[in-house]
């Protein structure tokens, strides 16, 4: 849903969370996702990106907690500690 704020950054974000969640939900092509995405001005592109690493981190503590309790061996669950930024 959109918010009717006036606020456009506001209207924008929730605008991609909706796409993300149609794209992930299969309600919208992949193709259609990419193609919405690089008509997103540049400054937009680093906000879509953050909500697709949470949506994934939500998914991927969902897959941990019901897949992988107690004694994951997935090398992606089991990355060392990053100590500085690259």
């Amino acid at each position: 849903m959109i918010d009717s704020s006036g606020d456009d950054g506001c209207i924008l974000r929730r605008e991609t969370e909706r796409v993300v969640n149609e794209i992930a939900q299969g309600l919208r092509t992949l193709d259609a996702g990419v193609s919405w995405f690089s008509g997103l001005p540049a400054t937009e592109h680093v906000k879509a990106f953050r909500v697709l690493v949470a949506v994934f981190a939500v998914a991927d503590t969902r897959r941990r907690e019901r897949h992988c309790k107690g004694a994951c061996t997935h090398a992606w669950h089991n990355l060392p500690t990053v100590t500085g930024q690259p």
